[in-house]
Parts: structure tokens; sequence; C-alpha cells
């Protein structure tokens, strides 16, 4: 594998304009929907999901949680005192420790706009469109309808994001001590949300020699299988109590099989083997492993962790569509393959373009759909609109599955000595 440096953040002739400007775009399109200034909502959600008297109600049931856990007074299967939807806990008791640093509901809105602007900083440190293109695809991502839903709800997944970056960004690193920080920073969110494990796959992209790279994931199993034999119990609770969606699909394999008469039980299985035949299969067709792909390059750090927490999300579970914020780890590798100066072949320039498009494209063609059939009462094309939307994710999830297949069976030869 080569060493060779990374290429610079923001090669000459860039305007700084590409990387700044969508970001703070963003963030007025953010501010503006906060303040109810644009009315967002009735695209995000166009059926029946009214906005509360609060903003950021995730947040609010999650810090309202970890008081109450503080507190002493939160009781396993019984509304959270303090949330004023009464829901009950359905998450790691782990993830509740910011009740220990004196969080409750009442800085909801203060600790919600300091991770929104923990976010924004992140974005533009971490993400540098290089043009037009990638400019936009950057905004319209941003400002989509699962992005907004994430702004809209202050799901504690703003917080995780973050700090995965920050584990991407150290594991990126040329030297082993700072690779070893963004490890462990990995390992401590795992009871968080239990996702963040998938991010070890960020490992096989390191600059780290091939003993260090056995090493680090064969430490992170070991991480993880610790975890679930310790919260066994926690964790068949939380799965338990997850609400099942059966009106409006969320993002997950089985969305598209339910819809279609399966149980949840047949489609939780069909979901995944379809999936897997369908990427495996794209992944072949297109082609040996180019050198782009066998090069060492930061960017590939964070796709391997981003798409495998965003597959897993998908393949493993039924999330609600704010989960695609993880693709954006995905960004920057899409952004240089699509590049032809890379040396990438054609095909995977086109299926990277086809995967921008389609990540802007597929978030709003189910919920306009929906929104135009609630508007004209056309219930005979509900279907159509939740199909539509779940074939989007399915063109996305194949398509990313495809590159992350093929990037991780070439760094699994090359472990096993074989390349």
């Amino acid at each position: 594998m080569s060493d060779a440096p990374p290429p610079p953040p923001s090669p000459p002739g860039v305007s700084p304009w590409y990387r700044l400007g969508p970001i703070l775009a963003a963030a007025v399109v953010w501010l503006g929907f906060i303040g109810s200034v644009l009315p967002w909502n009735a695209a995000i959600w166009p059926y029946s999901m009214e906005r509360y008297g609060l903003p950021f109600m995730d947040m609010h049931g999650h810090l309202a949680s970890s008081q109450a856990f503080a507190d002493g007074t939160l009781v396993p299967g019984q509304p959270v005192p303090g949330d004023p939807m009464q829901r009950i806990h359905a998450g790691p008791t782990w993830m509740l420790w910011l009740g220990f640093l004196g969080l409750g509901p009442a800085q909801t809105f203060p600790f919600t706009a300091f991770c929104l602007a923990a976010l924004l900083v992140t974005l533009a440190l971490t993400l540098r469109p290089r043009d037009g293109f990638e400019a936009a695809t950057l905004f319209l991502g941003l400002t989509g309808p699962p992005l907004m839903l994430l702004v809209e709800r202050g799901n504690i997944d703003l917080l995780v994001f973050v700090a995965l970056a920050g584990a991407f960004a150290l594991l990126a690193r040329a030297t082993s001590a700072p690779r070893w920080s963004g490890w462990a920073l990995i390992a401590g969110f795992i009871g968080f949300k239990y996702y963040p494990a998938l991010a070890f796959a960020g490992v096989t992209e390191t600059r780290g020699s091939r003993r260090e790279k056995w090493l680090g994931l064969l430490l992170g199993a070991a991480a993880t299988l610790a975890f679930i034999g310790w919260s066994l119990q926690e964790i068949r609770y939380v799965s338990d109590h997850q609400v099942e969606n059966r009106f409006f699909p969320f993002f997950g394999s089985r969305e598209i099989f339910v819809m279609s008469g399966y149980g949840y039980a047949a489609a939780a299985r069909a979901g995944p083997l379809a999936w897997l035949v369908l990427a495996a299969g794209l992944a072949r067709l297109l082609g040996p492993l180019s050198a782009p792909e066998r090069q060492f390059d930061a960017r590939k750090v964070a796709f391997a962790g981003g798409a495998a927490i965003l597959l897993f999300c998908f393949l493993v579970t039924t999330s609600p569509d704010y989960r695609l914020v993880f693709v954006l780890f995905c960004l920057p590798w899409l952004w240089a393959l699509r590049q032809a100066g890379t040396g990438a072949p054609r095909a995977l320039q086109r299926l990277a373009t086809l995967v921008l498009v389609v990540l802007v494209v597929a978030p709003w063609s189910g919920p306009l759909l929906a929104r135009g059939v609630v508007a004209l009462e056309a219930t005979r094309l509900w279907w159509a609109a939740l199909f539509l939307k779940q074939a989007g994710w399915w063109a996305l999830t194949v398509s990313l599955g495809a590159l992350l297949i093929r990037q991780l069976y070439g760094r699994a030869r090359e472990l096993l000595g074989l390349a």
C-alpha cells in the first residue's frame, strides 16, 4: 500500500466559497426553519406528524431521560418525567450520562443549538467541495428532508456525528498515537448508540501497518462483544420497545417488503438478502480494483466508517430518515471518484455521480409525491409515493454498498497477505 500523503484539501484555483458557501447557506435555511419562517415541515411530514409546541422534541426527551436517570426517577417502561410527549426511554443507559453534567429539559434549546453549531463547524472543516456540482450536492443534502428532520427533532445523532468525525480525522493521521485515540473515541461511543461500533471499518483504511490494522480490528471486535455481553438484557429491552412504523416507511431494507405484503419477520430476512445480492453483483460488474481504490487516501477512512454505519442502519434496523446524516462522511470520497484526474475508471466515476444525484433527488421524491397525494386526496397513489421513496433508498444503499464491498474486499486481501 502506498503511504503517499493525501491530496491537499483546497487545490489552487478553487474558491473558498465552494467550501463555506453551502455551509453558510444551509445555516441560514436551518435558522429560518427553526424560527418557523420556512414551512419545510409540510414537505418533510406531508401527512400527520405535527410540530409540537417545543422545538427539538427528540433532544427534549433525551435530556429529560438523562435528568431522570441522574435523579434516580427513571423507571423502565414508564413515561419519562419531564417529557411532554410521555414517551418511555427506549435506548442505552450509557447515553444518559449527560444528566450527570447538569443537563435536563430546561437546557434543550441551548444544548441543541450547540450541537447544530458543532455539526456545521465539523462539516466546514471536513467537507471541501471543489466545484459548483459538489457545492450544490452538499447544500441540497444539508437542506433536504432527512437533515431538516434531524434539525427539527434535535436528535442526539448530532453529537454522535461530531464525535465520529473527530475519530475519523484521528484515524487518518500519519502517526500511531492519534490513530489509537480515534479508535478509543469510537469505542467510547459504542454504548451511546450501539451503531458507532461499525465505525471500526475505518481502521482498514488507515496508514498503519498490517499488524496495527489487525490489532485495531480485533480489539474493536472484542470491545463490541464485551459491551454486548455486558448489556445484553438492556439491548433486548431496547429492541422490544422500538416503535414499529406502519404508516409511512422509514429508512430500512424491510420496508419495501412490508409494503408488498410480507410480515415483519419475513421482510427482515428478505431485505438484507436482496440487498446483498444486488450490491455484490454491482461490485463485481465494476471490474477489478482500480489504482485509486488500492492506494491510501485519507478520505476513504471516513467513507468506510460512515458507509458501514449507514448500511447497518438500513439492513438491520428501521430508522427515521435523519439517519442519512452519516452519508455525509461518504461525500469527500464520492467527490474524488467522480473526478477524471483521480485515475478512477469511467464506470466508477459514473457510479459516484449517480450516488450524488440520488442523494439529492431521492429524499425529495417520495415526500413531494406524498404531499401531492394528500393535497389531491388521490389515496390510490399513496403507495406509489411510498415505493418511490424506498426505491430511492435502495438505489443509494446498493450503490454505496458496492463501493464499500470493493474497498473492504481489497483491504481484506491485503490483511491476509493475498495482495
